[in-house]
C-alpha cells in the first residue's frame, strides 16, 4: 500500500513538469500575440498623427517624402512595421492607392 502511493506521487510529480511547461509555453505565446499588438498600435498613432493634417494624396506622398529625406526613424520605422505587419490598418487613414505607394517608399527591414 505504502509502495503504491509513493509511487503514485511520483508519477504526478514527474508530470507536473511537463504541464508546467506547456502552460508557460502558451502564456508565452500569447504575450508574443500581445507585444505583436501594441507595437502595431504604436506605429499606427505615430503615423496617424504624422498624416493627420494632410488632405489629399499628394500631400501624403510629400509627407513620407520629407520623413524619408530628413530620417525621422520614429515614422519611417512606424511605416516599415505596418508595411510588413499589416497593411489593412494604414487604410483607415490613407487611401488603396497610396498604401502600396507609401510601402514602396519607405525602407525594407534588414536592421
Amino acid at each position: 500500500m505504502n509502495r503504491y502511493i509513493v509511487s503514485t506521487l511520483l508519477f504526478i510529480l514527474s508530470l507536473s513538469g511537463w504541464i508546467s511547461g506547456a502552460v508557460f509555453y502558451y502564456q508565452a505565446i500569447e504575450n508574443d500575440r500581445y507585444l505583436m499588438d501594441e507595437r502595431l498600435d504604436t506605429s499606427f498613432n505615430i503615423i496617424s498623427q504624422m498624416l493627420q493634417r494632410n488632405n489629399n494624396d499628394e500631400d501624403v506622398l510629400n509627407q513620407v517624402n520629407i520623413s524619408i529625406s530628413k530620417g525621422w526613424s520614429a515614422h519611417t520605422g512606424s511605416l516599415t512595421t505596418l508595411c510588413e505587419n499589416d497593411k489593412h490598418r494604414l487604410l483607415s487613414i490613407i487611401n488603396e492607392s497610396n498604401v502600396d505607394k507609401v510601402c514602396a517608399l519607405v525602407p525594407k527591414g534588414d536592421y
